[in-house]
């Protein structure tokens, strides 16, 4: 028996090590994966592909030395949206050859383009997509740019057969990931208030800054008020008082060496880039709060905020958002780490079975 095992063993390595010699000379090279919180279907224009983004950038390589004469190859192509599919096995072919010392680039302005502006013969045509898949087509038409979802790019490189049909595969499948996330709005929960409603009175000089949204790169900026009358356009225009960027979480502990002032007015203010292929920066704000350290506890922190958020998230089976609003309106206080750990679970649209609150 132990014989038999063995030798059902060696044959499945054998198998392997073919399949792994046959795809062992052609490889494909690039990004793998990206996350994107908007697309718009104007990035890629067939008629403009210089202006185009970068979706995807590949590299088709031949590592065999010996290969040194060039020769023809095409590339199968699928798309994917959801598990399905928006392109299936389309073929995209280059002019040019591949050999050792001549590797293949392949950017998505090459194959999303009109035939009188690019080297490649495509089967797929961009406008196609659309017209071929109407349940995506109606969502993008009525958003106005791509829906959310996770997209997935599949390569693989063929021997040349002709323009419309492959030869056999010759490099393992390269798959590029997309995941299309839209923007939160960014929400301040803590501390302070928005303006028009007074500075809330705080006691510790050095808060936990606390908001909500599924970015994740954030820029942090507080202002110091010689008084209330300031509008958010005004405030903006100021210097800081102090500024922290590349904040990956959604709240930022105030650092000791910048402790505040007692009984001053203080603005605060939460940016994020929204990630986009394009070179054109969009920045997402979030409103203003305004808060006044004082020695004074009992306004440390206001529960309402939190518990409108939480209505608007609350869903039938959402069991535990309900009870975690009866806790709060009955006065009890989340911990900073229960509040790091519900914002998370709003980013990510995870269900809140249950919060440990103190």
């Amino acid at each position: 028996m132990k014989l038999k095992k063995s030798l059902i063993l060696l044959f499945l390595v054998a198998i392997v090590q073919i399949y792994m010699q046959a795809y062992d000379d052609v490889v494909i090279d690039g990004i793998t994966s990206t996350t994107y919180n908007i697309l718009y279907p104007t990035y890629f224009d067939p008629d403009n592909p210089a202006g185009q983004p970068t979706l995807f950038d590949l590299t088709i390589r031949d590592i065999n030395p010996s290969h040194t004469s060039p020769y023809r190859i095409s590339v199968k192509t699928s798309m994917t949206w959801r598990g399905n599919y928006l392109i299936e096995n389309e073929l995209a072919t280059p002019e040019q050859f591949l050999s050792f010392t001549s590797p293949i680039f392949l950017h998505n302005r090459d194959v999303i383009a009109d035939e009188t502006t690019t080297d490649w013969y495509v089967t797929a045509k961009w406008d196609e997509i659309l017209d071929n898949n109407t349940d995506f087509k109606d969502q993008v038409l009525s958003l106005g740019k791509f829906p959310d979802g996770i997209y997935i790019f599949t390569f693989q490189v063929c021997e040349y057969n002709t323009d419309t049909a492959p030869g056999d595969p010759i490099s393992i499948e390269y798959p590029v990931t997309i995941n299309l996330r839209s923007p939160n709005p960014i929400t301040l929960i803590t501390p302070g208030s928005p303006i028009g409603m007074g500075a809330l009175e705080i006691s510790d000089p050095n808060p936990y800054f606390v908001w909500f949204s599924n970015l994740h790169d954030y820029t942090f900026s507080i202002w110091e008020l010689d008084d209330l009358s300031y509008s958010i356009d005004q405030i903006e225009q100021m210097t800081p008082y102090f500024t922290e960027e590349g904040i990956s979480s959604n709240g930022f502990p105030f650092p000791a060496s910048k402790t505040l002032k007692y009984n001053t007015d203080y603005a605060w203010q939460i940016t994020s880039e929204i990630d986009t292929p394009s070179l054109d920066i969009q920045i997402q704000k979030s409103n203003i709060y305004l808060f006044k350290v004082v020695g004074d506890e009992s306004n440390a922190f206001d529960n309402s905020i939190l518990i409108k958020l939480l209505e608007s998230y609350i869903t039938d089976d959402e069991e535990g958002v309900k009870e975690l609003i009866l806790s709060l309106k009955a006065g009890f206080k989340l911990s900073d780490e229960d509040f790091e750990r519900l914002l998370y679970k709003f980013s990510t649209y995870k269900k809140i079975k249950k919060v440990t609150i103190n």
